[in-house]
């Protein structure tokens, strides 16, 4: 345990530790799961990272508990990146002395964050899914904030990387520079993958190789076109491979309830163990992922 030190020194630290506000347009819209992706791609450059969590959804202890870290004065470290759980008043004095380049600060949804604290950020975002109903309460929130606040503000849309049309029009109803509306990359494991072309138009002043930049991403992990339901004469069978094989497929994939909000799975059989230590509202959030032609089987 402890904080990550392989640093890179350039205009970004001279200007001291960047503030970074990441909010949700509505409940589960991904607020979380863009704020690590937005730390990991970060540290990936060989910057100095913490996450703060400023909502009482306690994502955070999830992750801290799903991958047996360790919460020490309540934080964490988890793959070179410090994890602030939420708690009042804030840890900000503390933060602010340990020297960190970027603090991404969680602060849930937008109607319910201390909107003071996330104005006074360097860069705010805003994320919202690409389902209907998700874009239909991204219009509501839209048409609700002050025409001089939108300016200021980013948005991410989620899982819609592919789909141009949805870009376009999204892009066509909504009065702000298109600069600065993005479509994120997601990918197989937010802890550890990144999208460096999104944090570079995220960011003024990064400075990213070009061999950052062109390096492959991998699929995000619910968006590919090659499902279990799907297979051919030349695919392979479960039974064929090794557990690392299955994985590395994508025939079967595993994650945590703490990264899933936000996320639609189509055409996907989804097994969920020990459901009995899962809040009704946790079970909910899980179920309403389901999309077209998916099963959810609950154990426990």
């Amino acid at each position: 345990m402890g904080f990550f030190k392989n640093t890179k020194k350039n205009e970004i630290n001279n200007a001291g530790m960047q503030r970074i506000g990441v909010a949700g347009s509505a409940h589960h819209s991904g607020a979380t799961l863009t704020a690590i992706l937005i730390a990991t791609s970060l540290k990936s450059l060989g910057y100095k990272v913490a996450l703060l969590e400023d909502n009482p959804s306690g994502h955070f202890a999830t992750i801290a508990e799903d991958y047996e870290c360790r919460i020490f004065q309540d934080f964490f470290n988890f793959m070179g990146i410090d994890y602030y759980l939420y708690r009042r008043p804030l840890l900000m004095p503390v933060i602010a002395q340990r020297n960190y380049d970027f603090l991404i600060i969680d602060a849930g949804t937008y109607d319910q964050c201390d909107q003071n604290l996330f104005f006074s950020n360097s860069i705010n975002v805003i994320t919202c899914g690409s389902l209907p109903w998700e874009t239909n309460e991204f219009s509501n929130f839209f048409s609700s904030i002050d025409e001089d606040c939108k300016s200021t503000l980013n948005y991410v849309f989620l899982f819609c990387e592919e789909n141009k049309k949805l870009q376009a029009s999204l892009i066509d109803v909504m009065d702000v520079d298109k600069k600065h509306i993005y479509f994120p990359t997601f990918c197989k494991n937010i802890f550890k993958d990144t999208d460096i072309n999104f944090i570079k138009s995220l960011i003024p002043g990064i400075i990213v190789s070009d061999e950052e930049v062109q390096k492959p991403k991998n699929i995000s992990i619910f968006g590919s076109k090659k499902h279990i339901t799907e297979i051919g004469e030349n695919d392979i069978s479960i039974s064929d491979l090794n557990e690392k094989a299955v994985l590395e497929s994508s025939i079967l994939e595993v994650a945590s309830l703490a990264y899933m909000r936000g996320r639609s799975i189509n055409n996907s059989f989804i097994i969920v163990d020990e459901v009995q230590n899962m809040s009704p509202l946790q079970v909910l959030t899980l179920v309403t992922r389901a999309g077209m032609g998916t099963k959810v089987v609950l154990c426990g």
